[in-house]
């Protein structure tokens, strides 16, 4: 279902529109969104809310993602609010290299962590910075 209303074309999910073949799907957002504090357990991070999330942490939390898509980049900061260092759990498709040796970084007491990933041939390869102080 394709509208077009005071200026603004909208295709309805999950439908996509194709011009001169580059394709656009709902994917792509750059307005940050907010997930909001972590819970006890899991938190499910969805890659299609915007491509720049972020969430706080009081305690160590595991995430998970939802509607990743081949070739697709997120970014999301995590602000530890904890008074000590958190560890962080991802799913076992990211895959860590360089200094972490496999495993994500942990979350620095009163810092805040850049993540960024990308999705390419069913992986998710993750790099990070730690260490930022967000005010």
């Amino acid at each position: 279902n394709v509208t077009f209303n005071n200026g603004n074309l909208t295709v309805a999910t999950p439908g996509s529109l194709t011009i001169d073949e580059i394709t656009l799907r709902k994917r792509s957002a750059t307005t940050p969104h907010s997930n909001g504090a972590s819970v006890v357990g899991t938190n499910t991070i969805d890659w299609s809310n915007s491509n720049i999330q972020y969430i706080t942490a009081g305690s160590s939390p595991t995430f998970a993602f939802s509607n990743t898509a081949e070739g697709q980049t997120l970014t999301m900061y995590v602000e530890n609010t904890a008074a000590s260092d958190l560890t962080v759990s991802f799913p076992n498709t990211v895959k860590w290299g360089g200094e972490y040796a496999g495993a994500s970084p942990n979350l620095i007491n009163g810092k805040t962590t850049l993540y960024t990933f990308v999705k390419i041939n069913s992986k998710i390869f993750a790099s990070a910075i730690t260490g930022y102080v967000i005010t």
